[in-house]
């Protein structure tokens, strides 16, 4: 994509590409198609956007969109299903805290600190229902990541 000029990003297997107009989207949408058959990826419906950016999208857990940035619509409830697990566990280290009170004081760090970059101060806050192209690994017949 830099080759081409247009704008893009990626952490492990999740990627987006911003560009001006659609049709240099349109060009973008088909180079990184191009590529995912040639890796023998494919993307996951439930988490591709190809759109205008003022409609938003989600990327690592926060909902972009031109003049925002707050937490994806799931993030919270991902939150709330992996501190209600470790909870249910209830084991405490030997010499430390509990697995839960690390999580939620690495989760709240995590949120804070995206968000923060944006509005100092900012208080924790759940927005917005789309989801951002990305592909999760090696395409299957079944279409599970």
């Amino acid at each position: 994509m830099t080759e081409t000029g247009l704008f893009h990003g990626c952490f492990m297997a999740d990627i987006f590409v911003v560009t001006p107009t659609r049709w240099t989207l349109r060009r973008a949408a088909g180079i990184a198609n191009d590529v995912l058959v040639a890796l023998r990826m494919a993307k996951r419906p439930d988490k591709t956007f190809i759109g205008r950016i003022e409609r938003g999208f989600d990327f690592l857990g926060y909902h972009f969109t031109a003049c925002s940035l707050t937490l994806a619509r799931g993030t919270p409830a991902n939150f709330a299903d992996i501190a209600s697990r470790l909870y249910e566990q209830g084991r405490e280290r030997p010499n430390g805290p509990s697995r839960l009170v690390d999580y939620v004081k690495h989760w709240c760090g995590w949120a804070r600190g995206g968000l923060a970059m944006v509005v100092p101060g900012l208080t924790l806050v759940s927005d917005g229902p789309l989801a951002l192209g990305g592909s999760d690994g090696p395409a299957s017949a079944a279409g599970q990541p």
